[in-house]
């Protein structure tokens, strides 16, 4: 599966920085996310939202933060 690449007007940085933070919050390895498409990284936010939410026996902090960071970065796809 080939790697993904940053979309047009972005800078190789600036995107590998939001595919690391990324990474971080969703707790994969980066080699695994470079190599998914918008639609399935979408996909990992929203079940990861879910194992952590407060309502499932999940960090509070947790969830807002990876709300945080997908409202923050996922427009940027």
């Amino acid at each position: 599966m080939p790697v993904r690449r940053p979309p047009a007007g972005y800078e190789n940085y600036y995107y590998e920085e939001v595919l690391k933070e990324i990474a971080v919050v969703l707790e994969i390895p980066l080699k695994t996310l470079v190599t998914k498409s918008k639609d399935e990284i979408l996909k990992l936010f929203k079940r990861k939202m879910k194992e952590v939410h407060p309502d499932k026996g999940g960090s509070h902090e947790t969830f807002i933060r990876l709300r945080e960071v997908m409202e923050k970065n996922f427009k940027n796809f």
